[in-house]
């Protein structure tokens, strides 16, 4: 299956999860989805439907500055409740941790 994510010319997160639970709908096996952000999402789109489909998150590089422990509350939460698998948040001096 092909996906692509809605154009945008500003961070649209939201439309990034949106393809990937759309490639993830037909995989069978471990799906991993790795977001390289600081999850500032600029764009202000929301798409309903998304799901991630157990997919494993890594949100690699992230540095949002004295709002960390909210910015990674929401983000958690938003992809938990579209059915990711875990969340986790590594900034870009920690090693990327091994997938279960």
């Amino acid at each position: 299956m092909t996906a692509a994510a809605p154009n945008s010319e500003r961070t649209d997160i939201w439309g990034a999860l949106l393809a990937a639970g759309q490639r993830f709908q037909n995989t069978c096996g471990k799906a991993v989805l790795l977001l390289f952000s600081d999850m500032n999402d600029t764009c202000a789109r929301y798409y309903a439907g998304i799901s991630l489909h157990g997919a494993e998150v890594l949100v690699l590089d992230y540095q949002s500055g004295n709002s960390d422990t909210e910015v990674q509350a929401f983000w958690t939460d938003a992809m938990i409740r579209r059915c990711a698998r875990s969340v986790r948040f590594v900034h870009v001096d920690e090693p990327i941790p091994e997938l279960p």
